[in-house]
């Protein structure tokens, strides 16, 4: 939902997202919210009562991901 909302309107997104990510730089602290994250589990195929069945996937924030792409991209 949330990608869906930042595409509706790209240019305010951007500016949204341009604003938050060089405080960040410029600081050179994630914010706290940032270093958290909700662990769920997801089933793959075949019997969910074994534990290999399951799979676990992180919730962060958005903007969070969006960071980490951006130095992931920049640091090879």
């Amino acid at each position: 939902m949330t990608i869906v909302i930042l595409k509706a309107d790209l240019e305010t997104s951007v500016d949204v997202l341009h604003y938050f990510l060089h405080e960040v730089w410029e600081q050179e602290q994630i914010l706290e919210d940032w270093q958290q994250g909700l662990i769920g589990k997801l089933p793959k195929k075949g019997n969910l009562t074994e534990c290999n069945n399951w799979r676990g996937v992180m919730v962060m924030v958005v903007l969070a991901k969006v960071l980490g792409t951006i130095i992931i991209q920049n640091t090879g």
